[in-house]
């Protein structure tokens, strides 16, 4: 055998099998369900709900903090502002995060509806279009073209 058909033999073993995985099944989505998954991914209300609730939850304990340091319960514009900002902030942050529930439903179930299809098999052998290739027959034909190519 040649000295450099056993160098290319050495560096081709790994490439001589394909990892083939029987419980793996894929599903055909049309480009209109492709926009609809896209669509429903995008979804900007946690976002809203993280950031109204940090601050929020920021200013309602600083109204906290600053009542906690009176003798006697006086309303100043620091306790007013923090309190105003921190209810605002809590509340919409309950109205994004009921938003962000009701379209992270919505997404499982479209993820649903399209996972729960028929499925239906792929044939995979000669006569057909796509081939798998066992690593026998890789190894018969790594065999024929070292003979070709020592000859």
């Amino acid at each position: 055998m040649c000295n450099l058909l056993k160098e290319v033999e050495a560096v081709n073993v790994g490439l001589a099998s394909i990892h083939y995985d029987p419980k793996r099944e894929d599903y055909a989505v049309s480009g209109y369900e492709l926009r609809a998954l896209s669509d429903l991914g995008r979804n900007n209300w946690k976002d809203f709900c993280l950031v109204a609730f940090s601050m929020g939850l920021a200013c309602a304990l600083n109204a906290i903090v600053l009542m906690s340091e009176q003798k006697a319960f006086d309303w100043t514009l620091a306790i007013f502002l923090n309190s105003l900002f921190g209810l605002v902030g809590l509340a919409l942050a309950i109205c994004f995060g009921l938003i962000w529930r009701r379209d992270s439903i919505s997404t499982e179930t479209f993820v649903k509806s399209i996972t729960s299809r028929p499925l239906f098999d792929i044939h995979v052998g000669p006569g057909n279009a796509p081939r798998l290739r066992t690593s026998a027959h890789l190894t018969a034909i790594q065999a024929s073209s070292t003979a070709q190519l020592c000859n």
